[in-house]
């Protein structure tokens, strides 16, 4: 008998087969898990999530399998230098870059999951960067009271050539790269088009009066979002779509998709803007909870059919308006100020220097067998009570401590 069911929570699907049960993985299409199982199989019956009862063609009960699986676990990480890192940019899905506020450096991640660093360069003050496939990399710095945009090249084995640095108007907060273009959200409002192979300023534009947030990029077009809520779009060549303001705190994350815009600012309110237009939808608008806690830090990513977020401890994972599939994973991490995409987790970088490669956790497979079967459903559920109240009784060894210390402390007193 074939079982295949599939669970959208985590995009797994659980096999029954061949004498088999298995957790297949739907998004890194890959096999997690695979035990043996060699009872006869006649039916199933689901008890909850991923937890069955196997019947054999008797209608008895002869096992429960139990299925555990955690939504995100750390697969790997690596230690650098930086302190905190402000900035990832991935070439692939499995070859990136870190700048950190005192070190840069470029890594991978293997086809086991784990991540190693490939070089790395010293350096102070890096606010953003990103990087070429021809192996120039530009960086956003401060040297004393002057804000830079460095080109260095990268090909070199030894520390890398700084080939020249230019003067800004402001401290380059967000940086990205399209095809030749260059663009710099500053901290005065300010965005810069620079000319890659010119090496040159080609555009200056006063988007907004405050510092620009956020800068994300999608087919030929860029949204940007500022400190003090607001949201634009232009085309790569510097012209304004549209420019709106629905919020007075900072937009943190920005999820673009085919017709709408996911934008979140930093006290976990949502809003759902018409990515034609920039108006709010009307019933584009929840809250995460936050409790009043202003956390949020990251920009937005997708994982497993999820929008994800960091800050406030942890990440959160939650589903567009809908409160009750929003879940918030506390990590015993420092804050994680920057998120990046991978085709089935996800890439984060700290305030501790680490780089990090999340995925799903290792799934568990329990298998209880009951000898003789259990004839009935009511006969399972007794013996599952039973087994409980086992558990949540102190046992015989606690009981007689406890009576000891008591005894203790009463010839102590006397």
């Amino acid at each position: 008998m074939k079982i295949f069911e599939k669970f959208p929570y985590y995009l797994v699907e659980v096999r029954f087969q061949e004498n088999m049960i298995q957790c297949y993985d739907l998004a890194a299409k890959k096999m997690l898990l695979s035990v043996p199982y060699n009872k006869e199989i006649a039916t199933f019956r689901k008890e909850g999530s991923l937890l069955y009862l196997i019947l054999n063609k008797h209608d008895e009960i002869v096992s429960e399998i139990s299925i555990l699986i955690r939504l995100i676990a750390k697969k790997s990480e690596i230690q650098t230098e930086a302190e905190y890192i402000l900035d990832l940019h991935m070439l692939s899905q499995s070859h990136g870059y870190y700048f950190g506020y005192y070190e840069i450096g470029e890594f991978k991640l293997t086809e086991d999951s784990k991540l190693e660093k490939i070089r790395s360069y010293p350096l102070e003050y890096c606010t953003a960067g990103r990087a070429t496939k021809s192996k120039h990399v530009f960086l956003g710095c401060r040297e004393e009271d002057k804000h830079l945009l460095v080109k260095i090249n990268w090909k070199s084995e030894s520390n890398p050539n700084i080939l020249w640095k230019k003067t800004t108007p402001s401290a380059i907060m967000v940086m990205e790269l399209l095809g030749d273009l260059l663009f710099l959200g500053l901290k005065n409002g300010i965005l810069q088009i620079w000319n890659v192979q010119e090496d040159k300023c080609i555009k200056e534009i006063k988007l907004f009066s405050s510092t620009i947030s956020v800068l994300s990029i999608t087919g030929n077009y860029l949204t940007l979002a500022s400190r003090t809520g607001d949201l634009a779009r232009i085309s790569k060549n510097g012209d304004i779509h549209w420019k709106t303001n629905f919020t007075q705190d900072k937009i943190v994350g920005i999820y673009e998709d085919k017709d709408y815009i996911l934008v979140i600012n930093t006290l976990g309110e949502q809003f759902h803007v018409d990515i034609k237009s920039g108006n709010p939808k009307k019933h584009g608008y929840t809250n995460l909870k936050l409790g009043g806690n202003v956390g949020l830090s990251s920009n937005i990513i997708k994982f497993r059919n999820r929008f994800v977020i960091t800050g406030y401890g942890g990440i959160w994972f939650f589903r567009w308006g809908n409160d009750n599939n929003a879940t918030h994973k506390y990590m015993d991490d420092p804050l994680m100020r920057v998120i990046r995409q991978h085709p089935f987790g996800f890439y984060s970088g700290d305030d501790e220097g680490c780089v990090c490669f999340w995925d799903i956790g290792d799934p568990e497979i329990k298998v209880e067998n009951f000898t003789p079967p259990l004839k009935n459903y009511e006969e399972y559920t007794e013996l599952k009570a039973a087994k409980l109240a086992k558990l949540l009784k102190p046992s015989n060894n606690r009981e007689k401590k406890e009576k000891s210390r008591k005894k203790k402390k009463k010839r102590s007193h006397s």
